[in-house]
């Protein structure tokens, strides 16, 4: 295991280890034990001393983290994999998860990898597979943000997938599972792509937030409109419901602005289930049979939404209700994932 695996989970919270520096010297620490071979922490953490460290990450670090994977072991565990960009680098963290026992998340592992393709991820997920069963945790699934390349290297019955690599055989393999507060964002992104009058309708939150968050703005309306984040689209339930709640004072200080503030609030009404639920899912105590439900609720919202003014008698507003009741059914509830949910919901006890 690289170097990173050794200081990543020192005892400290997850911020203090999301921090660049303590980022930047888990990579070029990692990078030095392979080159070198495997060499010993203490032989490669003098080398970034310069970097102002904490004496758990120097020295109690490697102790604590051997301590946490021993009180893990022969109990069932998630892979947790968060992809991302870091000063330019592309980079894996890689946490051990056990939300069923209501515990926090452990990170196992912070990875550079040189680009973010199917067969990357396929051995990075071989990699994590063999050294989970070779310090004896059961394995339970691995989670992603629900990417397809993603999707394709964790599914066990994919020929090309982490299954290719593994060296541990005859042992239970991992299936995975999408992260549903993702799969619920892309929703969003999705029924834009499949409905030009709902995606002028986001364009229109975006450049509403964009033009309230100018130095005149806020200081007219006296508070910051919440940016738009191109990642992450169920932000524009927050801001629309910020711009609605805020109406009257917006109307009041920046001229011609009814027109917009009236089709936020009709986004607000699009995706405020949507941004609820993923609310609910983020939660650190909602457990894998309480999604279930918050699916269905999330569909029969949008089945009742519609026989409501403005929306029973607006084609436009009608047509955006059926493309997203349409993606929950039949994207989420009827597929393999919908159908493990339900299972999980219908023999969780009362």
């Amino acid at each position: 295991m690289c170097m990173a695996s050794v200081v990543a989970d020192c005892g400290l919270s997850l911020k203090q280890t999301e921090s660049n520096a303590i980022r930047n010297l888990l990579i070029e620490s990692a990078r030095m034990g392979q080159e070198k071979n495997g060499i010993p922490p203490e032989k490669i953490i003098p080398h970034f001393y310069r970097i102002p460290l904490s004496k758990d990450i120097r020295i109690i670090g490697p102790q604590l983290r051997i301590e946490n994977l021993i009180q893990l072991q022969d109990e069932c565990s998630s892979v947790p994999l968060d992809a991302g960009t870091f000063g330019g680098r592309h980079v894996i963290n890689d946490f051990l998860s056990q939300s069923h026992l209501k515990r926090k998340p452990k990170m196992l592992d912070i990875k550079e990898i040189q680009s973010s393709k199917k067969i990357d991820y396929s051995k990075h997920g071989a990699f994590l597979y063999d050294h989970i069963i070779g310090i004896r945790i059961i394995p339970s699934f691995f989670v992603t943000d629900a990417l397809r390349h993603q999707v394709e290297a964790l599914t066990p019955t994919n020929p090309d997938g982490y299954t290719k690599y593994i060296t541990q055989i005859g042992k239970p393999l991992m299936p995975h599972s999408a992260c549903m507060c993702h799969v619920f964002d892309l929703l969003i992104k999705h029924a834009c792509l499949y409905c030009e009058y709902l995606d002028d309708q986001v364009k229109n939150v975006k450049s509403t937030s964009t033009e309230l968050r100018k130095q005149d703005a806020t200081r007219l309306i006296q508070a910051r409109c919440p940016a738009f984040i191109p990642t992450r689209w169920a932000i524009s339930s927050l801001i629309s419901q910020w711009i609605a709640r805020k109406g009257i004072r917006i109307s009041n200080v920046i001229p011609n602005s009814i027109t917009k503030i009236n089709r936020c609030v009709i986004v607000w009404a699009l995706f405020d289930p949507i941004h609820q639920a993923i609310s609910l899912l983020e939660r650190e105590n909602t457990s894998v049979c309480e999604v279930f439900p918050i699916i269905v609720e999330v569909a029969t919202y949008y089945d009742r939404l519609k026989l409501f003014e403005p929306f029973k008698d607006d084609q436009n507003l009608q047509e955006c209700i059926f493309i997203i009741e349409n993606q929950i059914i039949n994207d989420i509830i009827l597929t393999e994932r919908g159908r493990f949910l339900a299972l999980a919901f219908s023999v969780t006890p009362l």
